[in-house]
């Protein structure tokens, strides 16, 4: 340090402390889908020796470096680790991470059809998809496009699972409820001739709880059924019934069909 007094110069000497900055390695850190896990950046380090303590800034990460890729969202974020020596003196090490963006999947609600009907699988897909696959491929006309054709003949659950060019992954779920498909005949011929003696619904049997009420014309209850135990075969208290059409009322009371199923009847001879 030089000193200057009425022309005359000296000099003194000072101590100047110059503290050592600490020295942040940061390994690159690994891209990957929304939909991945949250895990715990590892193998950052200051190389120096030099005590102190660090803490992680940026989209989705934690003060501890805990980074969940759902909470930082799609797109390039940078992670920062700060090192704040115990002397005061910091620096940091930075990386950058890419999250790809997760396919968003809905197959829709769970869905209700009769034996024998056909339904179209209606699946709503975003982003860019590669491949998608229906599972299983059962009573499916394709499993490999977005809207394929089900002729379910039982109940049955699909799975929708897409893959996008990121080969990030997302499925969704659909079930389809089958229920049986009740056949009934309009006419039958109790003459006892062996022929179609009785009236005969294929399929009631499937519904324990159902109730089956046959009218007359004049509104007279002249047959009715809980469970379906036996056939009707066209006698009232034991009696034969005359000619003619006769009106009934089905409750199937399966929990699914709200509308009991009505229609008519003709007793021939």
């Amino acid at each position: 340090l030089l000193v200057y007094s009425n022309g005359c110069k000296d000099s003194s000497a000072t101590n100047v402390a110059v503290k050592s900055s600490p020295f942040i390695n940061f390994p690159p850190l690994n891209n990957l889908c929304q939909e991945a896990n949250a895990f715990q950046i590892n193998g950052v380090t200051e190389t120096t020796g030099i005590s102190g303590s660090g803490v992680f800034t940026g989209n989705g990460v934690s003060a501890t470096g805990f980074f969940n890729p759902l909470l930082a969202g799609s797109g390039t974020h940078f992670i920062r680790y700060t090192f704040t020596a115990d002397d005061g003196c910091d620096n940091y090490g930075e990386q950058p991470i890419t999250v790809f963006a997760t396919p968003v999947v809905n197959v829709g609600d769970d869905k209700v059809i009769i034996e024998g009907s056909t339904i179209k699988l209606n699946a709503s897909v975003t982003g860019n998809i590669k491949t998608l696959q229906w599972v299983p491929s059962t009573y499916l006309d394709n499993t490999t496009i977005q809207n394929p054709n089900a002729t379910p003949k039982a109940d049955i659950l699909y799975k929708l699972h897409v893959i996008t060019t990121d080969n990030c992954t997302a499925d969704d779920s659909v079930f389809i409820k089958v229920l049986a498909k009740i056949g009934i005949p309009n006419a039958f011929s109790p003459n006892k001739d062996g022929i179609n003696e009785k009236w005969v619904l294929d399929g009631l049997a499937s519904f324990p709880t159902s109730k089956l009420v046959v009218y007359n014309r004049y509104g007279q209850v002249v047959f009715t059924s809980t469970g379906y135990i036996a056939p009707w075969d066209g006698t009232y208290k034991n009696n034969p019934l005359p000619v003619g059409t006769y009106y009934y009322i089905l409750y199937l009371n399966d929990g699914y069909r709200k509308e009991p199923i009505t229609g008519w009847v003709a007793i021939l001879r």
